[in-house]
């Protein structure tokens, strides 16, 4: 791969990893206890309300996970990095 686009993605990875540990991480998990009160406090007759909170978890969990990936593939390019310069 070229040396420039995994340095890129190294970088991209990096600046992932530091929002998520110092902000994005503990704002997700506020969010994920919000959202299990309110799908235990709604009553099972009110179906709308209980897809509108999965559908805000789903949400939720998606960012979760994409912003986990681009960390991943940070440090991927990072492994791979060093592999090509030993």
């Amino acid at each position: 791969m070229d040396k420039d686009k995994l340095e890129l993605e190294i970088i991209v990875g990096q600046k992932a990893t530091s929002a998520y540990n110092g902000f994005i991480k503990d704002f997700i998990e506020q969010r994920r206890v919000i959202l299990f009160e309110a799908f235990q406090n709604l009553g099972v007759s009110k179906q709308d309300e209980l897809i509108e909170v999965k559908r805000m978890l789903y949400t939720l969990e998606a960012l979760d996970t994409d912003i986990k990936s681009i960390m991943d593939t940070g440090k991927m390019a990072s492994e791979t990095l060093n592999k090509e310069e030993n």
